[in-house]
């Protein structure tokens, strides 16, 4: 049986003076619990610790038997000592197993927190929301904790958290050789759930998304990791935002405009590669080079005759993809180094 362990910080659970109202964390678990598979255990150390005492060695042997981590994203998470024990140790343990740690870690976020206090280890990682933002761009929790005010919305969140447990269980199993390797860009903040939409879409199509994360620490480390990821595959896809992106692990950062150039320098190597560029209508720059870069693809100066220019919906440019891939199976297969 997998075990799923939450991690969070004490503070997301309880309200200074209330030792009776069930705080977020307690509302979570238990309404996750109803979603799961039956092979899963889902574990949590107020219910599942045991004797006050053990606390520190049972903790350790969790996070050690762990197959999979749920983070609870807040402004505590990341200040928090055993939080970030456990971050790492679950780090540690997976990937002494030869697996790579960020298919088995799912943060939540019941807030929005600022991109500083995202921890490195979980950068560019999917997460998933228990928010919305309303016409005034205010932010509307799907529940506040400590009440019974839970919108609908919640419960769809938990689903999906429980959904994603059990595809990623899946892509665990067992595969066949992937059809193709994609690179596929870093999305800046406002393209995240654009970017997990055809990052699902081409794992269910069988094939190999890359860069895996994650990154390595420094930008020359990062660079190099992004050139193999090139250099593996058959074509690039890029999704642009509003802002040229940042990825705070390397450091490295204006990567819309430095993926694209080094996948343009990866055409000059192979006359097959292709780069599909998204852009999302109504798009509005945020920052300067970002501007630039989108008015280089417009007027052409940055395209080559082997791009794939689309503004349009997302939808429609997921079929292009699929064309592309079509296209891929008959050429060869780029020899990686």
């Amino acid at each position: 049986m997998a075990l799923v362990f939450i991690s969070y910080a004490s503070e997301d659970d309880r309200r200074l003076g209330d030792t009776e109202s069930r705080g977020w964390v307690t509302v979570f678990d238990e309404a996750l619990k109803l979603e799961l598979d039956g092979n899963l255990k889902l574990w949590r150390d107020k219910r599942d610790l045991g004797l006050p005492g053990a606390i520190g060695e049972n903790l350790s042997a969790e996070i050690r038997n762990a197959d999979y981590l749920l983070p609870i994203l807040s402004s505590y998470y990341g200040l928090k000592q055993y939080t970030v024990y456990e971050l790492a140790q679950f780090f540690k343990n997976v990937g002494a197993k030869q697996l790579e740690p960020t298919d088995y870690i799912i943060p939540v976020m019941p807030r929005p927190i600022p991109d500083e206090q995202m921890l490195p280890y979980l950068s560019g990682l999917r997460w998933i929301a228990f928010f919305e933002k309303d016409a005034d761009d205010k932010v509307v929790p799907y529940f506040d904790g400590f009440g019974r005010d839970i919108s609908p919305k919640y419960f769809s969140a938990i689903r999906e958290v429980a959904s994603l447990i059990g595809k990623r269980m899946k892509a665990a199993q067992p595969q066949r050789p992937a059809r193709a390797a994609v690179y596929l860009g870093h999305p800046s903040f406002d393209q995240i759930d654009n970017h997990w939409s055809v990052s699902s879409e081409l794992v269910a199509q069988n094939c190999k998304v890359v860069p895996v994360a994650t990154w390595p620490v420094g930008e020359a480390a990062a660079r190099s990791h992004l050139q193999n990821a090139l250099v593996e595959s058959q074509f690039s896809v890029h999704l642009l935002g509003a802002n040229t992106g940042k990825e705070p692990r390397s450091g490295l950062g204006g990567l819309s405009i430095l993926e694209l150039d080094m996948a343009g320098e990866r055409q000059k190597q192979d006359k097959n590669f292709r780069r599909l560029i998204w852009i999302p209508p109504g798009l509005v720059p945020k920052d300067a080079d970002q501007q630039k870069l989108i008015q280089s693809l417009d007027n052409g100066s940055r395209l080559t005759d082997r791009d794939e220019l689309v503004r349009g919906g997302i939808e429609s440019f997921k079929e292009i993809i699929g064309d592309e891939l079509l296209h891929a199976a008959a050429v060869p297969r780029p020899q990686t180094q």
